[in-house]
Order: structure tokens, then sequence, then C-alpha cells
């Protein structure tokens, strides 16, 4: 992953937690906006160690074959414990329980995707 899309990364997945922190009753983040980017740290990191450990490790490839449904549903279910497995780690952010992790883990993903793809269109035509 290049720096560039790395900080695509984080300030898309920070404000996509903002959102659902501001939307989703029982989605707490706490500090606003400043909470949201450390989340976001935290959780891109969560989320390299479980792709390493998922692939790396395990050697679960064949999960990279699902396709349609399935992967969306696999992604998911994965944010969602990371969020909760963040949520244990740093006092920024509340989850009433897993099925509102699941709800924001779906809203997040759908924000941070269209989030993301905006911006690199956007650096794409001025740099």
């Amino acid at each position: 992953m290049s720096l560039l899309n790395l900080l695509v990364a984080w300030l898309t997945y920070a404000l996509a937690l903002w959102l659902a922190g501001g939307l989703l009753p029982g989605f707490e983040l706490k500090e606003g906006f400043k909470g949201a980017v450390r989340v976001a740290a935290l959780l891109l990191i969560l989320h390299r160690i479980g792709m390493w450990l998922i692939f790396g490790v395990l050697d679960l490839d064949g999960l990279l074959q699902l396709s349609g449904i399935w992967n969306t549903a696999l992604r998911w279910l994965l944010l969602t414990g990371l969020l909760l497995l963040t949520e244990k780690l740093t006092g920024s952010l509340t989850i009433r329980n897993a099925g509102m992790a699941l709800v924001a883990a779906v809203a997040i993903s759908l924000v941070q995707d269209e989030a993301a793809d905006i911006l690199k269109t956007a650096l794409r035509h001025h740099v």
C-alpha cells in the first residue's frame, strides 16, 4: 500500500466513522473528528494485522475467490469484529452491541468506499 493510499484510507475511514458516530444511535465516537482520526488509525493497523493473519499465517487465500454478495458479507463481518476489538482497545469508541457494530460496519464500508473513490479521482486529476 502506497503512502498516498494509506492516507486516503485513513482520512476516509475517519470521515466514515465520524458520520456513523453522529448518525447511528448506539455507536458513540468521543472527541468528534479527532476521536475518529484516532480510531481510524487503530482500525487500519488492526486491519493490516488481520489481513496478514488471514492470508499470510492461516493461508486462507480461498477467501479471495468469494464473489459478489459473499465477498461483501465477509468484509462487513470482518469490519464488525475489528470495530468491536477497536472499542476494547480505545476509549474513543463505544458500541452498544454486536448488532450495532454490524450496522455501523455496513454504513462505514459504504461511506468509506465512496469517499475513497471520490478522493482518489480528485487527486488523479490534480496531481
